[in-house]
């Protein structure tokens, strides 16, 4: 066999013709390499180079130097088998992750539903199917509490089976807008009431002084304010006298 014809050669030589013969070949060949019987040396070294043909240049190198094709394709399907455990672990982390997600209330709507829409593309990179309509329940149902009125809102009277994430997202960015107004004129309302709280609190603070200075005996400053009270007093304290 020349080093043309080796199959290590052959990955690189990029020969279309070999390698639609190869492939032509493909199911012969694993068929013989899963065989317990003899094996045709010439077979065997089409069936390696079918193999080598049929991956990529990493894989290559990751299987060495395997003398037999069955040598290449036992440990190809330890390589598959652990790539694919290692698929399911991702997917399954991914999907947890999803399922347990919770909108913060310092999150806006877009960054929330970014974060959904980072975890779903990558489901989908995996080849995993999501629904949409899945996407639309589960941004519904995970929004934080200043939007649960809005969402239960079109919950009860949408049609989520035909409702677009694009839809509800709009509405909910809708709401989240309103409340925003909502929040600056409250701004302007609380400030107002503090300035009002503050003066009735120095008022009543100024009275309870006023009492305090009364009951030891300091009653003149102030009870100015109170010119009848202070008329009344003089008033039947000279009766009292006169009638003595």
């Amino acid at each position: 066999m020349s080093h043309q014809d080796s199959p290590q050669s052959s990955v690189r030589s990029g020969n279309g013709d070999r390698t639609e013969d190869t492939k032509a070949r493909t199911p012969l060949r694993e068929e013989n390499v899963e065989s317990e019987g003899p094996i045709d040396p010439r077979e065997d070294m089409m069936a390696l180079a079918a193999i080598y043909q049929g991956i990529s240049e990493e894989t290559l190198l990751q299987l060495g130097e395997k003398k037999t094709a069955k040598e290449a394709w036992d440990a190809l399907k330890v390589m598959n088998l652990g790539a694919k455990r290692v698929k399911e672990v991702e997917v399954q982390a991914l999907r947890w992750e999803l399922e347990s997600m919770k909108m913060e209330d310092s999150e806006s709507i877009d960054e929330f539903n970014g974060i959904i829409s980072t975890v779903v593309n990558k489901l989908q990179a995996l080849g995993e199917t999501v629904d949409e309509k899945y996407v639309v329940k589960k941004l519904l149902r995970s929004v934080s509490s200043k939007y649960l009125q809005i969402a239960s809102t079109i919950k009860e009277f949408g049609d989520l089976s035909i409702k677009t994430i694009e839809k509800v997202t709009g509405s909910l960015k809708a709401h989240e807008e309103r409340l925003r107004r909502y929040d600056s004129k409250g701004d302007e309302h609380v400030l107002l009431a503090k300035g009002e709280w503050k003066a009735r609190a120095e008022s009543s603070r100024s009275n309870e002084k006023c009492q305090q200075d009364t009951s030891g005996g300091r009653g003149r400053g102030c009870g100015r304010g109170h010119s009848k009270g202070r008329g009344g007093g003089r008033g039947r304290g000279r009766g009292s006298l006169g009638t003595s």
